[in-house]
């Protein structure tokens, strides 16, 4: 059980917790799994996951996801072949943008504009996932490096001269 004060609350998850305080019986400083609270920390029936770890191999599998389904919504839209809407999609939310390939009609502009918000926000995402991940890898790096270097440091050149035979 994880105290209120921790938790970051919607307006209807508060609602619905005071609702069932306010009905639950008068078993005040238990929980509902024998745990101790107080009036100012109620107890609440779930846990808070501080770290989300989305592997990059998925991250980037959903963008390409997004690509190619984006891509077949535009050239339905814009009268585009499936090619020229994939080229367009992935120049723009690449942010390449060499602007050889434009949207014509202006009927079909939402469309492109939700897809381009959309897939910004999952471009973005995708990078932050592999900076994360990147990030960990180089810190296991450097504790390796740092352990091979104590190893050798303790190897002293007379401790091998020692370990070789006499000729």
């Amino acid at each position: 059980m994880v105290p209120v004060s921790r938790l970051r609350m919607t307006l209807l998850q508060r609602i619905w917790h005071h609702l069932r305080r306010s009905f639950q019986s008068s078993k005040s400083g238990v929980c509902e799994d024998g745990g101790q609270t107080s009036e100012d920390e109620p107890c609440v029936p779930y846990e808070v996951v501080e770290e989300f770890n989305l592997p990059p191999a998925v991250a980037t599998i959903v963008c390409v996801a997004y690509i190619l389904i984006c891509s077949e919504i535009v050239s339905v839209f814009s009268q585009w072949t499936y090619f020229d809407a994939f080229y367009f999609n992935f120049v723009s939310l690449s942010t390449i943008g060499f602007g050889d390939v434009a949207q014509a009609q202006s009927s079909s502009f939402i469309v492109f504009f939700i897809s381009m918000l959309v897939g910004f926000a999952l471009v973005a995402m995708v990078i932050n996932v592999l900076t994360v991940a990147l990030k960990k890898t180089i810190k296991k790096a450097k504790k390796a490096t740092t352990r091979v270097l104590a190893a050798g440091q303790r190897l002293t050149v007379s401790d091998v001269c020692e370990t070789r035979p006499q000729q």
